[in-house]
């Protein structure tokens, strides 16, 4: 629902809405319009999906300077203020190590004076911190449905409630060796349900998702044919990286102790707002040379004739250097068309495959200069249609936010007024039979007013109800005022008179 109204958003969309979300925080916070930004993206996203990002970043209203690759913006945030070896001495390798709520990665850099390379990546889009809560999730619905016979899937609501518990829950196995309880009170049908789980169950429980943790480590030490003893330091990011089984198996695949120097849930994001600075002609920062790789090979297809075989070249292999660029040279007597793709292997299981194609189509002496246009068939045209109403959108937005803030100011003056009632200030005026009853009769006439027939209506309304609250409130509070000095003034001539007959 948007005002009121059934709407249909698409992923572009709601990704939008998160980052003007950001993009807000970020101005109330520095106090000054912000555009230019860098942001984050995990190694395995496709074209299509780095596509969509922008796209995203352009319906909120952002100038996205660059993408950037999560681990890479690690790598920077822990490189940019550290001493290294000289370029031309051996560099200090170290892995990164990400676990977050959906995805697993890896990558290996190399560290020299002013600058680093990523030498390899690998990762697994579908685990992370999610897959653990998932776990516990599964082993409490079948515990509930034996000890209590409630079936917690059948209803959202109690489904939903369990999930949050069991996040809460996994997060205490993280620190704690002991049995922890569950309790969860009404879950459904007014019953209260109590389970516990301990460590040792737990990590029994994910042994298939700790398994899979080998996978990535494996391949990205073998791309580079490197053993653990290569590895000069290992350091971890993301929220579910804190989980302590997680922890144990990245110690027992790199035969080292873990470092813990960068701050796992912002490293990325500082990352990306150094990288920012780099890219910006504002700022002043230290120079320092960032040389990532391609996450997965990269294919030309071309055909000369109709039902002719498709001739293939892999003009990126995985890991090669970027930013880099691949002249080809084509000699043909006819139209043909280049066609740009990610190559089949085993680190690409995406269903995307297609980058962007092109077709000359008229020929003469003149060399024809051609350029890969992305595929973004999805992506581009919704961003493009969503630009048009964008800023009426926006507009929506910004009625309703100072509507909802109208609302609140009356909301806050009426409670703030209330508590003052019985202070010890306003507490010596107030008469307790009649000023403070009546004035609390009248604020909780506007309350009901409020939360009733006042829930939903216009700006404007909140504004004079403000006012004729605000103007209320002064005229009692002068009677008050003025009869409390009337019967100071009284006291004051009795005093007096007693003083004089003495």
């Amino acid at each position: 629902m948007y005002l009121d109204n059934e709407q249909h958003f698409s992923i572009e969309q709601i990704t939008a809405m998160l980052l003007s979300k950001l993009k807000s925080t970020a101005e109330i916070d520095l106090k000054r319009p912000v555009s230019d930004c860098v942001i984050s993206v995990p190694y395995f996203f496709t074209n299509a999906e780095r596509n969509s990002m922008l796209a995203a970043a352009r319906i909120a209203g952002l100038n996205c300077l660059r993408l950037m690759n999560d681990t890479t913006a690690a790598a920077l945030t822990y490189g940019i203020y550290k001493d290294f070896p000289a370029a031309d001495e051996k560099a200090t390798i170290v892995a990164f190590v990400d676990m977050g709520h959906s995805a697993f990665q890896v990558s290996i850099c190399a560290f020299n004076k002013g600058k680093f390379k990523v030498l390899a990546t690998a990762f697994d889009p579908y685990l992370g911190g999610r897959n653990f809560d998932e776990i516990l999730v599964e082993y409490f619905c079948s515990e509930f449905k034996t000890k209590y016979k409630l079936d917690v899937k059948s209803n959202i609501r109690a489904f939903l409630r369990l999930n949050e518990e069991c996040e809460k829950l996994k997060k205490l196995i993280s620190t704690n060796s002991i049995d922890i309880p569950l309790n969860i009170e009404c879950l459904m049908n007014d019953l209260d349900v109590t389970g516990k789980m301990n460590r040792a169950q737990f990590e029994e429980l994910c042994a298939e998702l700790l398994k899979r943790i080998e996978i990535p480590v494996k391949s990205v030490m073998e791309q580079i044919n490197f053993k653990p003893e290569d590895i000069s330091a290992v350091e971890i990011i993301g929220g579910a990286i804190r989980i302590q089984a997680v922890k144990e198996k990245i110690i027992q695949l790199f035969g080292k102790n873990i470092s813990t120097t960068l701050n796992a849930d912002e490293a990325i994001a500082k990352g990306c707002a150094l990288q920012c600075a780099i890219l910006s002609p504002a700022f002043k920062v230290r120079e320092f040379c960032i040389i990532d790789v391609v996450p997965f090979p990269i294919i030309m297809k071309w055909t000369t004739k109709k039902n002719a075989p498709e001739e293939i070249q892999e003009i990126f292999s995985q890991n090669d250097p970027v930013p880099a660029s691949r002249i080809l040279t084509f000699v043909r007597k006819g139209p043909f068309e280049l066609e740009a793709s990610f190559k089949d292997s085993k680190s690409f299981s995406q269903p995307e495959k297609n980058i962007g194609k092109v077709k000359p189509c008229k020929f003469n002496r003149i060399r024809p200069k051609a350029s890969v246009v992305a595929n973004v068939e999805r992506a581009l045209p919704m961003a493009k249609n969503m630009l048009f109403i964008v800023k009426e959108m926006r507009e929506l937005d910004r009625l309703e936010e100072e509507r909802n803030d109208a609302r609140n100011d009356v909301e806050e003056y009426l409670y703030s007024f209330r508590s003052s009632l019985y202070g010890p200030n306003f507490s010596e005026k107030v008469n307790e039979d009649l000023d403070r009853i009546k004035m609390l009769g009248y604020l909780n006439q506007i309350e009901e007013w409020l939360y009733e027939e006042g829930e939903n209506v216009a700006k404007q309304v909140y504004l004079d109800k403000l006012l004729e609250l605000k103007v209320s409130i002064r005229n009692v509070s002068f009677s008050i005022g003025h009869r409390s000095e009337q019967q100071l003034g009284l006291v004051h001539t009795i005093q007096n008179k007693i003083d004089v007959t003495i």
